[in-house]
């Protein structure tokens, strides 16, 4: 892809829903983006884990937007 984008969420509302916060565009080749995000961490107990997904995909404006590729990590929650 010539142009991308970049989405960032995390699973605030429920343990298998998550709410994306911002995103950055994308262009062709190697990039390095940071996100600065504000969230308060949600410990789901034996729901599930508290976590960040990422997505990247087309720049598009559809509903659904579709990704091309995503990740998911698990943040682990102190008491």
């Amino acid at each position: 892809m010539e142009e991308g984008v970049a989405r960032i969420g995390f699973n605030m509302s429920s343990p298998q829903t998550f709410r994306m916060l911002d995103s950055h565009n994308l262009q062709s080749g190697q990039q390095h983006v940071t996100f600065k995000v504000r969230v308060v961490p949600v410990d789901w107990g034996d729901r599930g884990d508290f976590a960040v997904l990422v997505n990247m995909g087309p720049q598009s404006d559809s509903n659904p937007w579709k990704p091309t590729a995503s990740v998911t990590k698990s943040i682990q929650v102190s008491p």
